[in-house]
């Protein structure tokens, strides 16, 4: 209270103890001063699982896009290639999700490849799963049994049976993985 909340900030970076405790009352209170924090120390890595962490919230579902961006951006800063990669494709997913949604109406946005590739089996919509398998490099023998599973649920036996006996289709390998 005596001083201004700049040189408190600058003064309990030498105690990193009270860091901490002030880091977790941000984490709990107020998540604008806990990002101040972390581009205060150039906490890009920090930065990112932030805005990582206000993407998933569900009351905030117009910002997912604006917030995993942002978090892309801050693993480039950081030089971390993996979680850069994993936000990029987490946005070309929900960008195809988006158009799905317009075509199929259902909403499939924030669900995973899985969850999605399985309601386009469901939807018995094989050109659109076949190309989110390809676009979303779907392994071939999960493929194969999503589209299994799918059949049986709903009882297509016959469309299993034809599905088994297809010439051009080559079984994927049942050794292990």
């Amino acid at each position: 209270d005596n001083m201004p909340l700049a040189n408190f900030k600058m003064t309990i970076r030498n105690f990193p103890v009270a860091l901490a405790l002030y880091l977790k009352y941000c984490r709990e209170h107020s998540r604008q001063a806990l990002n101040e924090m972390f581009i205060q120390e150039d906490d890009f890595n920090s930065q990112a699982y932030a805005f990582i962490t206000e993407s998933l919230d569900e009351t905030k579902t117009h910002t997912r896009d604006a917030s995993l961006t942002s978090a892309a951006e801050a693993f480039k800063q950081a030089r971390n290639d993996v979680g850069y990669s994993i936000c990029e494709e987490n946005l070309r997913l929900l960008k195809y999700q988006r158009s799905l949604q317009d075509k199929i109406n259902e909403n499939l946005v924030g669900k995973s490849v899985h969850d999605t590739c399985r309601k386009l089996l469901e939807l018995k919509d094989l050109k659109e799963a076949e190309k989110m398998k390809s676009n979303f490099k779907i392994p071939e023998r999960r493929f194969w049994w999503l589209r299994i599973q799918c059949l049986a649920e709903a009882g297509e036996w016959s469309d299993l049976e034809k599905f088994s006996k297809t010439k051009k289709i080559s079984s994927p390998s049942m050794g292990e993985d």
